[in-house]
């Protein structure tokens, strides 16, 4: 399996071995003793965090206890954060699982940013794959929930997801390995456990090899996404647009030319937040009175007249931080943000536009930082010599109070590198010594 393991990533290019430090998120479960022997034995460089979500007393102790024990064994950095997860569900009206999520990917946020690690690795496999396609079909979904688990997606990579559970319990088995077992995994009263204990079975006795079917079968709505991705992007470009306030419009005249109109809208507006059933809702506002409002976690959505206007809910994102991890090619939080490395820059033409930056990509420090704009942030724009503050820049700019608003940096250590949509800083420019371009783009 450890060579498996070494092909899978090194076929998928999920980090670089050589440079990368990866951050291991280990609970002290089989899956992730399995991922973090497998890190172990490979090698590579690694830190290990687990999270006591203080939901099962004395064991989840236990479970903290024996994780420090597996990385002091390894010699690697490990991290224990104790989280009071029945607390923040109530505060926040969610779930117990929706905190433990949130809370456990904000911490590993911060780690990742605070001590270097370039990626986090989970221990998804393919049998995760199968129970997500089904919890995410009975919630209802478009094509994108039903693409199963991808390898790679923003900073998070899961080099277990060649395997399936059968051949970790062998992994371990054979290697002597010892691990906690979370009695949690066995209750009923979680949707993600019926569909292990329940379906799964019925299924395995329906189809002996419903394993293999059911992969195949995620292949190919995964491949089929790429190809209807496309169309969807094509259009996206007609129909989206961004004004100077930063207020993103569709045409409703344009939306109505299009067949099947929930489709559509639902796949324009799903990076926004707005789920298929708020879609309907939008749609049915068409031909009503000016002034329909409609809400996301994280924007709203006005009719006015004959156009969609979407902006983002200040008090939802005003604090919010989003990273930017070294080889990651897109974001689709808090905005459609698209990157690329270009290593030819002599015959490279940049481009007159403000939704485009084009930086020396080795003076950046990785990862990188998206915020809002704060009271006191200052940078060099591009063709000044000096320091100027950020308000001063939108009075000199005469930028609208909307926009000043809506505005995001872009940050590089403790430098500001885009006033995005606006302006560069001059420290990060490309210049005649640039050997390679890191180049940006909203859309």
């Amino acid at each position: 399996m450890l060579q498996k393991f070494i092909n899978y990533f090194q076929r998928l290019r999920l980090f670089n071995p050589e440079t990368d430090k990866i951050l291991l998120a280990v609970s002290g479960g089989m899956d992730s003793v399995a991922l973090a022997d497998l890190f172990y034995r490979a090698g590579y460089l690694f830190g290990i965090a687990h999270c006591n979500f203080q939901l099962r007393g004395e064991e989840s102790e236990m479970d903290a206890h024996f994780v420090e024990q597996m990385a002091s064994r390894m010699n690697c950095e490990c991290y224990v954060e104790r989280f009071n997860t029945d607390e923040y569900a109530k505060q926040h009206g969610v779930s117990v699982q929706m905190a433990a999520r949130e809370l456990r990917y904000k911490w590993f946020d911060q780690l990742l940013s605070e001590k270097g690690y370039h990626y986090l690795a989970t221990a998804h496999h393919l049998d995760d794959q199968i129970e997500t396609f089904f919890i995410n079909l009975l919630r209802g979904t478009g094509i994108a929930g039903l693409h199963g688990i991808l390898p790679m997606q923003n900073n998070v990579i899961r080099p277990l997801m060649f395997s399936n559970r059968k051949e970790i319990e062998n992994y371990i088995n054979d290697n002597q390995l010892n691990f906690r077992i979370d009695k949690s995994n066995l209750s009923l009263k979680y949707q993600r456990n019926k569909i292990r204990l329940q379906l799964i079975p019925v299924l395995a006795e329906i189809n002996p090899d419903y394993q293999r079917a059911m992969n195949e079968t995620i292949e190919r709505i995964k491949n089929s996404e790429i190809i209807y991705r496309k169309e969807i992007d094509a259009i996206k470009k007609k129909i989206i647009k961004t004004g100077k306030d930063n207020a993103i419009k569709l045409s409703i005249p344009s939306l109505k030319k299009l067949s099947p109109l929930n489709a559509w809208l639902f796949e324009f507006l799903s990076p926004y937040g707005f789920n298929y059933q708020v879609v309907k809702d939008i749609i049915r506002s068409f031909d009503a009175i000016s002034g329909k409002t409609f809400y996301s976690k994280t924007h709203r959505l006005v009719k006015d007249r004959d156009v969609l206007i979407i902006i983002p809910d200040e008090k939802n994102n005003l604090n919010a931080t989003y990273m930017v991890q070294r080889g990651v090619t897109s974001l689709s939080e808090p905005f459609m943000l698209y990157m690329e490395i270009i290593s030819d820059p002599g015959n490279y033409k940049i481009e007159a536009s403000a939704s485009v930056a084009c930086l020396d990509y080795d003076k950046l420090t990785f990862p990188l930082m998206l915020r809002r704009w704060r009271e006191g942030d200052a940078f060099h724009p591009l063709g000044m010599s000096g320091r100027k503050k950020i308000s001063d820049f939108f009075i000199d700019n005469k930028i609208s109070l909307p926009e000043k608003k809506g505005a995001w940096l872009l940050i590089s250590g403790n430098d500001i590198v885009w006033l995005i949509g606006h302006r560069i800083d001059e420290r990060f420019k490309i210049t005649f010594n640039t050997k390679n371009i890191y180049r940006l783009e909203i859309r």
